[in-house]
């Protein structure tokens, strides 16, 4: 236990490492993620034990607790991986680490903590993992270089073996600076104005939402239906839902995250027609665009995608929402066609040693050079 004699403030440290104990945290962390300025839908409980329930496998469970006079005021969700030799065991959050086939894309992830206990709070939780876990590596992936998290590494861990990847960019429209119909690039505005003329002449695009939990399982099969003509019509495989694990997750989470107003999947038709559909989630401030789908054979006269997206983005404005979230992307991305501000991602490893860091980067070699082969023989990998 830390004391704060300035303040008189009493600070706990402590670690959640079983199922009971996880979901007993549930009503405590729906109210510190609610304080949280930093808190987006995929750092909810419902997100992260959620998670757990599909991709725990024989890991072990370190959700660390910081309490303040018995009020818990930060968190953070790890856990650690069971890794093969030569490789160590590697501490990583909620959410992470699931095959590349099963990702669901956990972003944004970090330190949930009160700002005003955040300068205590933080250093407690480094200190824990260098005392706990000093002979593991650490893997934060998918880091806003603006999250409190990134911030504190580079301000405060000088002693830690650290390696920073970039991992593309946070496309996000701020729907207070871009009013306009269509926050687009000069350059596709045009092409968007004459599908949106074919889409009124042919009668309007109408939308609608999920309106009760028994209905979700019905609107996940269209997103995947849709979704895998999406990828296979760009030549790859098909989409994200081909996963057994990546469907169980959703089909738990959504119901979750509906009930909290967490979570809708819209549907767009055209005289009575599905042509496409977006999954979304909802925090305070933001929709994030996550998962999507269109019929292709609509493609070339309606751009039935980006006239979804127009409307979300108008629905979302008219809801007092600030950001419209695209997610993360390459720096050559059709997201970049609208007028989106960008922030860094980024990965970040922390190695126990000078001579795993060598380990970790032979090990890496090998296997890109394995993927380059199988790439050259035609064993394609999904994106």
């Amino acid at each position: 236990m830390i004391g704060n004699s300035a303040d008189k403030t009493q600070f706990d440290i402590s670690c959640v490492s079983d199922l009971a104990g996880f979901a007993g945290l549930r009503l405590e962390w729906d109210l510190l993620h609610n304080e949280c300025e930093n808190a987006s839908v995929f750092m909810t409980w419902a997100w992260h034990h959620t998670w757990w329930s599909v991709f725990k496998d024989e890991n072990e469970l370190s959700i660390l607790c910081v309490r303040a006079n018995g009020k818990l005021v930060a968190l953070m969700p790890l856990y650690r991986r069971k890794l093969q030799w030569p490789r160590v065991d590697s501490v990583m959050f909620i959410g992470t680490g699931e095959g590349e086939a099963d990702e669901v894309a956990s972003e944004y992830l970090d330190v949930l903590v009160t700002p005003e206990h955040a300068q205590n709070a933080v250093p407690m939780l480094f200190n824990w993992l260098d005392e706990q876990c000093g002979d593991l590596s650490f893997e934060f992936q998918q880091l806003l270089q603006d999250s409190i998290l990134f911030k504190a590494l580079e301000q405060n861990r000088n002693d830690w073996i650290l390696e920073q990847k970039n991992t593309g960019f946070r496309y996000r429209l701020d729907l207070e600076k871009e009013t306009d119909d269509i926050p687009m690039v000069q350059s596709r505005i045009k092409r968007v104005k004459r599908s949106l003329r074919a889409v009124e002449r042919d009668g309007g695009m109408q939308q609608t939402s999920v309106f009760d939990i028994p209905h979700i399982n019905n609107v996940l099969e269209d997103v995947s239906e849709l979704s895998d003509q999406r990828q296979q019509h760009a030549g790859r495989a098909n989409s994200a839902f081909a996963s057994a694990r990546f469907n169980q997750f959703h089909h738990r989470v959504l119901p979750l995250l509906f009930q909290l107003e967490g979570a809708d999947v819209r549907h767009f038709f055209l005289n009575d027609e599905l042509c496409a559909a977006l999954y979304c989630f909802y925090d305070k401030s933001s929709c994030h665009y996550y998962q999507s789908g269109f019929v292709q054979s609509m493609a070339n006269r309606y751009m039935p995608l980006t006239v979804a997206h127009l409307m979300e983005i108008e629905r979302n404005r008219a809801a007092g929402r600030r950001y419209y979230d695209f997610m993360r992307g390459d720096a050559q991305s059709y997201k970049s066609e609208f007028n989106c501000e960008t922030t860094p991602m980024v990965n970040i490893v922390r190695f126990p040693s000078q001579g795993y860091r060598r380990i970790h980067e032979t090990f890496t070699i090998g296997r890109q050079r394995v993927v380059k082969e199988l790439r050259r023989v035609g064993v394609a990998r999904r994106r």
